[in-house]
């Protein structure tokens, strides 16, 4: 009896793991996104890879933690028919998002009336537009 005890409290019961994981998934769910969006218009696996380590580093040091990437390899930047960005574009309408994290502009657009437009979107809906500064 007692070594059922002190095993109990040593390997707590794989349910609690599991509640906690449930928890935990409905507090993400939630939660709003803070979307990490990348593009490139050739497809180039290693320039997107760079991207999305940049945005996800830049995300975990400032504390955004349920982040959602939307990405478009392969897709010009000179129009906005692209799959991920409207995906992004109706997780923002949806009222899913809280923020925005992009390179820098042009991976919204190379149209940079309409990748302005997108900010000034972006500001109307009180969701910041973030470009994290460059590292060396």
């Amino acid at each position: 009896m007692y070594n059922q005890y002190v095993n109990s409290v040593i390997q707590p019961d794989a349910s609690e793991e599991v509640s906690e994981i449930k928890q935990q998934a409905i507090y993400q769910k939630n939660q709003k996104i803070t979307a990490l969006y990348c593009r490139l218009s050739r497809d180039d696996s290693s320039s997107i890879l760079t991207q999305k380590a940049m945005l996800s580093r830049y995300a975990s040091d400032h504390g955004y933690r349920n982040t959602r990437f939307f990405v478009d390899d392969g897709y010009s930047g000179t129009n906005f028919n692209r799959p991920a960005f409207k995906k992004m574009i109706a997780e923002v309408e949806a009222g899913h998002v809280e923020r925005v994290i992009t390179k820098d502009l042009s991976r919204l657009g190379r149209n940079y009336l309409g990748a302005i437009a997108i900010a000034a979107y972006s500001y109307m809906a009180l969701i910041p537009l973030i470009q994290p500064p460059i590292r060396s």
